[in-house]
């Protein structure tokens, strides 16, 4: 198994409670992924592509399904042809999403972790700021 050291982690909290949230992440996956087509079945073990078009141009990222807890977590890795970089199990990061009750409502912990652990600083403030934007795409959805 592949060692990932976290880069990023950021929260928000959904008034509404995790089913509801955990739905609008597995069948309306536009809504946090920017508007990007993500073709999965959610099952541990199976592909998820996500494509779209980002900063005026076209992409198709991939990656695999790695943990579902349904309504609780789901972690897949993720690797982006964007990053100019190999398509190699050192250049994927991992991606979980960590839904936790809350008083009715419910928090959103989305944690991105790699496998190299030497992420530059503006590259995490970068990331930071871009999940941080589809939780908030994510939350707006959800309680709509």
């Amino acid at each position: 198994m592949q060692r990932f050291e976290p880069v990023v982690e950021v929260k928000t909290l959904i008034d509404a409670p995790a089913e509801k949230v955990w739905e609008t992440v597995t069948h309306d996956t536009g809504v946090m992924f920017m508007g990007a087509k993500v073709d999965t079945d959610w099952v541990e073990g199976h592909p998820i592509t996500f494509a779209g078009e980002w900063k005026g141009k076209k992409y198709e990222d991939h990656g695999e399904i790695q943990r579902v807890d349904r309504q609780k977590r789901v972690s897949f890795t993720h690797f982006s042809g964007m990053s100019g970089k190999e398509d190699r199990p050192e250049n994927y990061n991992l991606v979980t999403l960590e839904l936790t009750p809350r008083d009715g409502a419910t928090e959103v912990k989305l944690t991105q972790a790699s496998a190299k652990g030497d992420i530059e600083a503006s590259k995490k403030a970068e990331f930071e700021k871009n999940w941080q934007m589809m939780l908030g795409k994510l939350k707006e959805a959800v309680e709509q």
